[in-house]
């Protein structure tokens, strides 16, 4: 048996929101690390104009979320995959308990969040979903492969702002929820091979001491440090851990692009609540993506019933 994983984010560059980092796993037997999963599940490539026997499609989540139906397509092919672990949330509630339990502990710290709620879907057909989620589990069956589960790290403003403040830049914040989410596979795994993908962090090319912090005591071998791919082998007693870092990574890797839609994913129903306490507020308000242009006119929209509020900025506004 081995894992292959993915990690990627989405959220990195608005004001506004949460930066969501996610990871997903896949047991795919043997099979080699490059194997094409797109067509080994029977998924289709967002983008690529045409079906698939499942009807699900997996791509950057930029290329799936376009559009006035950008959050349906994404729910219609996130979701499958939830059921195929036979516990579709039901609620938003649902849906950060089972995926992000660190994120549900604070929801009640923010206004827009606090008991709050609403279904699953949110906008995605149920038989559709369902659907798609038996034909998905019977390809994932005849390939002798297992969707292991997905798992987000959302970092609310106030907590980002926080990290950003302990180590001085936001791609450290980004590094330190890599390190968790590497972290938590290790230990999910601890006798089983792993192959884990994760998209480059801007620019860098050096991850060693990352890995190091990652998986505490195991050797971290460096295997290449290139603009083109940075990859490593981690061994310990028990198992042999392979961490590649390539740029784009969430449109050519397959656990990687869905590690991309459940983050954007993610955010969107972050959002949904956010917007939804504001424009109940001040009548006539258009909601945000939370992107630094439009969030700057939010912002000054909303400006006086935060400053009647007294809301506390740090809530509302990330730093960088």
């Amino acid at each position: 048996m081995a894992i292959t994983a993915g990690i990627d984010e989405a959220g990195y560059g608005p004001l506004l929101g949460p930066l969501v980092v996610s990871a997903v796993a896949i047991e795919v037997g043997e099979a080699p690390a490059d194997d094409d999963l797109w067509s080994r599940f029977q998924v289709g490539h967002a983008g690529d104009g045409r079906g698939s026997p499942t009807g699900v499609k997996v791509g950057d989540s930029k290329a799936m979320h376009r559009g006035a139906n950008g959050l349906r397509i994404l729910e219609e092919n996130v979701m499958p995959f939830l059921a195929c672990l036979d516990r579709v949330p039901a609620s938003f509630r649902e849906y950060v308990e089972h995926l992000a339990p660190g994120a549900a502990r604070s929801l009640d710290d923010y206004p827009w969040y606090k008991a709050q709620n609403f279904p699953l879907p949110c906008v995605a057909n149920p038989a559709r979903v369902m659907d798609r989620a038996t034909r998905l589990r019977r390809a994932l069956d005849d390939a002798r492969a297992r969707f292991c589960g997905a798992w987000v790290e959302p970092v609310n403003p106030r907590e980002l702002n926080a990290a950003v403040a302990a180590h001085g830049t936001k791609s450290a914040a980004l590094a330190g929820c890599a390190v968790s989410l590497l972290r938590s596979l290790g230990q999910r795994w601890p006798c089983t091979d792993l192959d884990v993908v994760a998209d480059k962090h801007g620019g860098r090319n050096r991850y060693a001491p990352m890995l190091a912090l990652a998986f505490q005591g195991a050797l971290v071998e460096t295997e290449r440090e290139s603009d083109a791919r940075s990859s490593y082998i981690i061994r310990d007693r028990q198992r042999r851990v392979r961490v590649t870092f390539c740029p784009r990574a969430d449109a050519t890797v397959f656990t990687v692009a869905l590690a991309s839609m459940f983050s954007k994913y993610t955010r969107e129903l972050f959002m949904h609540l956010f917007n939804r306490y504001w424009c109940y507020r001040v009548p006539g308000l258009r909601p945000t993506a939370g992107y630094v242009t439009d969030a700057r006119r939010f912002l000054r929209e909303i400006e006086p019933v935060l400053a009647q509020a007294g809301t506390d900025m740090n809530l509302v506004l990330r730093c960088r």
